[in-house]
């Protein structure tokens, strides 16, 4: 008996069954190879139009790429939806390409839709000599304006006495500290820049820092030439080879046999080479005046209704902290 008697099928229907058994056969067929390329790093099998966007769970993909680099190694390929990407994961991976190659690898990849709104111009997003010229001329310019002299210090010591002004104003009780850290760290660029500050319930200033804020958070291998490169900072952050228990809190790593502190080459949350922050220097000391001004000043803890704490990251272009509200406690 013939398939089309005992199940009747229309035209249509056969059609849409013989496109989807020839993406099956092109999917099996193909497996790892789905970039179309002989000389791609290897990787997982992907699906045809959305590639591997199913295997990456997308409130936090750094994981998931941390996962297919147990499998298929530190140099691997991935498609993403119809682009095709090389991740590079570990530290002496990702120190190979941005520290030992960095013109083959200190670029960044043509997204189309940022492209198209900044015209591949300015120091995110833009591309060739065209950003090489803003960076170093944004690095110029911080530096005239004080970033990495003592001047700078003044101005964040300054800051920290209106941001514990601001903590002792909520007296204990439970608030969320993000959009005021990130005011007082713009403070800091105003001061540098137009010689003044505003103030933490200033309205216009409180709405332009949170549209930034949410506007932002989204080696010996053969390569295809102009493929986007995704060197995975998390994996340098946490490489097994490099940290003794990545995932737990080890003042150690940064300690030697007499307890004085060692600097990390792995330990590299702004980046490496043409990829670093071009504000690293002025952040570490921001990091490091407020953070300790802070705990001098005040005893943090949860709120009374919580009993746990969530120490998980948010998504964007960087990895940044998904506060819950504290309270801060004057000591």
């Amino acid at each position: 008996m013939a398939l089309g008697s005992a199940f009747p099928l229309d035209a249509a229907t056969l059609l849409i069954l013989g496109a989807l058994s020839l993406l099956l056969l092109l999917y099996f067929r193909r497996g790892s190879k789905c970039h179309g390329a002989l000389n791609f790093p290897p990787g997982p099998p992907c699906l045809p139009i959305i590639g591997h966007l199913h295997l990456l769970d997308l409130k936090k993909p750094h994981e998931s790429l941390m996962e297919l680099s147990e499998k298929y190694g530190p140099i691997f390929s991935i498609k993403l939806g119809t682009m095709n990407a090389v991740v590079l994961t570990g530290y002496e991976t990702v120190k190979d390409a941005l520290i030992n190659h960095p013109d083959e690898f200190g670029g960044r990849a043509h997204i189309p839709i940022f492209d198209v709104i900044t015209k591949c111009h300015g120091i995110i997003f833009g591309h060739g000599e065209s950003w090489k010229q803003m960076r170093r001329f944004t690095i110029s310019t911080l530096r005239d304006f004080g970033m990495g002299k003592k001047s700078i210090e003044d101005k964040i010591i300054e800051e920290t006495h209106f941001l514990i002004k601001m903590f002792e104003s909520f007296e204990g009780q439970e608030f969320n500290p993000t959009i005021k850290l990130n005011i007082a760290v713009a403070n800091i660029i105003c001061a540098m820049v137009f010689g003044d500050r505003f103030d933490y319930d200033d309205e216009r200033f409180i709405s332009l820092v949170k549209e930034v804020n949410e506007n932002f958070q989204l080696a010996g291998s053969p390569m295809v030439q102009d493929t986007p490169v995704i060197p995975l900072l998390t994996s340098v952050l946490f490489d097994k080879t490099q940290w003794e228990n990545p995932r737990a809190f080890n003042p150690s790593n940064f300690l030697d046999a007499d307890g004085k502190f060692v600097k990390r080459d792995a330990f590299a949350p702004f980046s490496m080479e043409r990829r670093a922050c071009v504000g690293e220097t002025l952040a570490r000391v921001e990091l490091f005046l407020f953070f300790t001004t802070l705990i001098q000043k005040f005893r943090f803890q949860v709120p009374p209704n919580v009993n746990n704490l969530e120490l998980v990251s948010g998504v964007g272009f960087t990895s940044f902290p998904k506060y819950q509200n504290v309270c801060a406690v004057r000591c």
